[in-house]
C-alpha cells in the first residue's frame, strides 16, 4: 500500500512540474523565438498535453485501494457546501473577466500570436480581480477539499499536493506578470491579495462597504471631483498618498460615488482627506487625466470636475488618502512639487501662483 501511494504522489508531482514548466516564462520565450509563427499553436498544444497526461494519473489514483481517513459530517457539512459553492462562484466570476479564447489557445490560432515582449492583452482589474489576483487557483483549492464528504488517505495526499501546486502556480504567475508588466503589476499586487482575500476583507471591515475597484486599468473612465478652497490668501492642498500623482501636492478630491452630486462628493472628499468643512459652489474646471503603461494600456482614466468651495470650519489634518495637508501661501507654492493641472487651475482661474 505504501508503494502505491508513493507512486501516486510521484505521478501527481511529476504532472504538476511538467504543467508548470511548459508554461514558464523561460520556456515560452525560448519556444516563441524558435517556433516563430508556429508559436500561435503552443497554447492549444499545452492544454492538450495537460489533459492527456492528467487522465492516466487520475485513473491510477481511482484504482488504488486506500483506507478512509476523513469524513465531513454534522455542522461541517454546511461549511463544506458553502466553500464548494464559493469555488464554483470563483470559477464563474473568473470566466467573466478572463479572455477564455486566449486561455484555450483559440484566439492565437486566428490572429498574430501573443508576444511576451509586448502585452497585447488588456490587463484587467475589475470584478473578482478586485478581490483576489488568482480566483481560479483559489477556487481550485476550495473545490478539491470540498467536492466530496468522504476522503481516503490517497485523496488527502493528492489534495495536499494540488494545494501546494495551486499556491506555487500563483506565485510563478505573479513573478511572470511582474517581469512582463514591470512596476504596473507590483502596484496592483499591493492592493489585492494573491489568493485569500485578506486585503479585501480588511477594507470591508474598516470602511463597512465593498471596494468597487482597484482604480487600475478601469473598464471605463472614472468620474472624480476636486475642490478649490481658500482661507485668507492660502489655498488648501493635500500631498497625495496614492497614484496617480503620488507624493505630489494637489487640491483635495476623489471619486464620485453612485448617487452623489458633484457638490456632495466634493464636500465629502474634502472632509475625509483634510478634516475641513466646506460649502461647495459652482464648477470651475474640468479635464481628463489619462495614464498609460509601457504597453500602451490605459492604467488610469479619470474625468475630473473641480468646484469652488467656501471654507466653513476645521483645521487641516491628513486623512487616509493623504500624506499631508496644509494651507499653502503663494510663496510656499513655489517651493513644493505641485500637480500640473492644479497649478494650471490656480494660475488661470484664480491668479494664484508662486
Amino acid at each position: 500500500m505504501i508503494i502505491t501511494h508513493l507512486l501516486l504522489a510521484v505521478l501527481w508531482i511529476s504532472w504538476c512540474t511538467l504543467h508548470s514548466a511548459m508554461i514558464s516564462l523561460s520556456v515560452t520565450c525560448y519556444l516563441e523565438h524558435r517556433l516563430g509563427q508556429g508559436y500561435r499553436f503552443y497554447r492549444l498544444f499545452f492544454n492538450a498535453v495537460a489533459v492527456v497526461t492528467l487522465l492516466p494519473v487520475y485513473l491510477y489514483g481511482q484504482g488504488i485501494d486506500s483506507p478512509l481517513c476523513l469524513i465531513v459530517q454534522g455542522p461541517l457539512q454546511t461549511v463544506r457546501i458553502a466553500l464548494l459553492l464559493t469555488s464554483l462562484l470563483l470559477f464563474v466570476m473568473g470566466a467573466r473577466v478572463y479572455d477564455l479564447k486566449h486561455f484555450t489557445g483559440l484566439r492565437q490560432i486566428r490572429q498574430k500570436p501573443f508576444s511576451l515582449s509586448g502585452d497585447t492583452i488588456p490587463f484587467k482589474t475589475r470584478g473578482i480581480l478586485t478581490v483576489t489576483r488568482h480566483p481560479w487557483y483559489l477556487g481550485g483549492i476550495f473545490l478539491i477539499w470540498t467536492y466530496q464528504a468522504r476522503m481516503t488517505m490517497a485523496d488527502v495526499m493528492v489534495n495536499a499536493i494540488l494545494s501546494l501546486y495551486f499556491v506555487v502556480g500563483a506565485m510563478l504567475e505573479d513573478r511572470k506578470l511582474k517581469k512582463t508588466m514591470k512596476g504596473t503589476y507590483d502596484q496592483y499586487a499591493s492592493m489585492v491579495s494573491m489568493l485569500f482575500p485578506v486585503k479585501w476583507l480588511r477594507y470591508l471591515l474598516k470602511h463597512c462597504r465593498l471596494p468597487v475597484s482597484t482604480r487600475l486599468y478601469p473598464a471605463h473612465p472614472v468620474l472624480a471631483v476636486g475642490a478649490v478652497v481658500f482661507k485668507a490668501d492660502h489655498v488648501l492642498l493635500v500631498k497625495r498618498k496614492n497614484p496617480p500623482s503620488q507624493g505630489v501636492w494637489a487640491i483635495p478630491g476623489g471619486r464620485v460615488r453612485l448617487g452623489e452630486s458633484i457638490q456632495e462628493a466634493a464636500q465629502r472628499e474634502v472632509l475625509e482627506e483634510t478634516g475641513v468643512i466646506i460649502t461647495p459652489r459652482e464648477m470651475v474646471f474640468a479635464f481628463d487625466s489619462i495614464e498609460r503603461d509601457g504597453f500602451h494600456n490605459v492604467r488610469y482614466h479619470y474625468h475630473i470636475v473641480d468646484v469652488v468651495g467656501d471654507y466653513v470650519s476645521g483645521e487641516p489634518m491628513a486623512g487616509d488618502d493623504a500624506l499631508d495637508t496644509r494651507w499653502v501661501s503663494r510663496q510656499a507654492l513655489a517651493t513644493i512639487p505641485v500637480n500640473e493641472k492644479t497649478k494650471l487651475l490656480l494660475e488661470t482661474k484664480f491668479d494664484f501662483q508662486g
